[in-house]
């Protein structure tokens, strides 16, 4: 008797605990839907349009009523994300990799951009994050003797200039340094002034074909003909494949 009676019992809370959701779920607004753990900051149309990043938000869950996927919440009600209106100058689409003026003026190579599709507002083609507007990226300021290139280009460094299988040459629209000047860290500086290295010396019309620990021994027979400017081995010294300067009959050890 007591075991029927302790069961009618467990029945009769989860009756009342199905019937006490459902009326949630039938009080929450349209596309809302009950939750035991939401959110303590639920997303809204500002968050959506808010071109500099997430807000902080305590991590802990709240029971109550919230936006459906895909909603977002708007004047307390919840409307599709995609209605939310961008910011001057953005659109809504997937996040790619919204570049800023700090990284379009910051001479070094893009960042990597994750592969994922976050639905929000991002700065459109041709225009850069600055202080939580979009402006065009040609009004970027860039640094002392360095230009913006809005086609992009092999940006030159005081190791010379990089080929294009190299990260530092790019269709990116940004700051480049200005011809005769070379970045030196995130400076750009007269290439007469790049410090090289330890048996390297700076010239302005280095070999496009320089010997190095793989082929000192035979020199290759065919080599275009240009000078490039920057660091190179001084003589009696050969490139290393860690990068140094060493003198020929070092090169096993250095390998």
């Amino acid at each position: 008797m007591a075991k029927r009676s302790c069961l009618l019992f467990v029945l009769v809370v989860v009756l009342t605990t199905m019937l006490w959701i459902g009326k949630c779920d039938e009080e929450c607004g349209k596309n809302m839907e009950y939750s035991k753990c939401g959110s303590s900051c639920p997303m809204t149309c500002d968050d959506v349009a808010n071109l500099s990043g997430a807000k902080m938000c305590a991590a802990m869950c709240v029971p109550g009523c919230f936006c459906k996927t895909g909603f977002v919440l708007n004047d307390g009600k919840c409307i599709p994300k995609s209605n939310c209106h961008c910011p001057q100058n953005a659109e809504y689409r997937c996040l790619k990799c919204e570049r800023t003026c700090e990284e379009v003026t910051g001479m070094g190579p893009p960042k990597a951009c994750p592969k994922i599709c976050i639905l929000g507002c991002e700065c459109k083609q041709g225009y850069a994050l600055d202080s939580g507007k979009c402006i065009p990226q040609t009004k970027c300021r860039c640094q002392e003797n360095a230009e913006f290139m809005q086609n992009g280009t092999c940006q030159r460094t005081c190791e010379g200039v990089p080929n294009k299988s190299s990260g530092l040459c790019t269709k990116v629209a940004g700051c480049y340094c200005k011809q005769g000047y070379a970045l030196s860290g995130t400076k750009c500086i007269p290439q007469k002034e790049c410090r090289c290295k330890e048996n390297e010396k700076y010239s302005e019309c280095n070999t496009a074909c320089p010997l190095t620990c793989e082929n000192y021994r035979k020199p290759p027979k065919v080599c275009i003909q240009m000078c490039v400017k920057g660091c190179a081995c001084a003589g009696g010294y050969v490139k290393s494949a860690s990068g140094a300067c060493v003198r020929p009959e070092q090169c096993s050890r250095s390998s």
